[in-house]
Parts: structure tokens; sequence; C-alpha cells
């Protein structure tokens, strides 16, 4: 295995990491993407987590969804360091939908409580 392993949940999130990509291949270090889901694929996740450190691996990062379960589920199956970071084109998503205009009261409500 890799000394780094990103996790994404599912193959949507690639284009969002592709500048992650670039940096690591910037770097004399061994890395790989896994598609690996907390939700459909729970076992997966936590089998991959137990063994990577057996594997080699040093470090883990997950890029977190919208309900961000992979990094949680990773980190506590493992000793490893593990990262987790907010894909940006999900935080641009949910920006966009608080700032439209007053499309919801509550919406409009917690925009002005920030």
């Amino acid at each position: 295995m890799p000394q780094i392993v990103i996790v994404m949940g599912s193959d949507a999130d690639l284009p969002v990491l592709e500048p992650a990509f670039a940096v690591l291949r910037s770097f004399p270090v061994s890395w790989e993407a896994r598609v690996i889901s907390a939700h459909r694929t729970p076992e997966t996740a936590l089998e991959f987590a137990r063994g990577a450190r057996a594997g080699g691996v040093q470090v883990i990062i997950a890029a977190a969804g919208k309900a961000a379960h992979l990094a949680g589920a990773l980190a506590a199956s493992t000793t490893l360091p593990s990262s987790a970071f907010r894909s940006v084109r999900l935080v641009w998503e949910a920006w966009t939908l608080c700032l439209l205009p007053c499309r919801c009261r509550a919406a409009c409500q917690w925009r002005r409580s920030l």
C-alpha cells in the first residue's frame, strides 16, 4: 500500500480532488485514491482503516461530503493520522443555497446570524 491514501465516498468527488492529486504528484511520496463509502459499504471502510497500518499506509485523508461520515468512520477504526476536509464544491453548493434571495425564511435568518 502507498504511504498516503485519499479516500472519497463517491467518484463524483474526483474532479474536486484533482488539485490535491497534483500537489501529491509534486512530492516524492507514494499515494493513491480510493472510493469507499461509509454509507454504502461500511464493512469495506472499516476493513480498510483497520488494515491500513499493516499495509504501510502512514496517513489517511478523507474527502468529506455533505454528511462527512467517512472521515469519522475511518478515524474511529485506526490509530493512523487521519485528516478530513470539506469538498470545495460541496461547500460552494451549500453557500449558494444560503445566498439565494429568500427562498426560505429560515435560510435567510440563518444567513443573517453569521
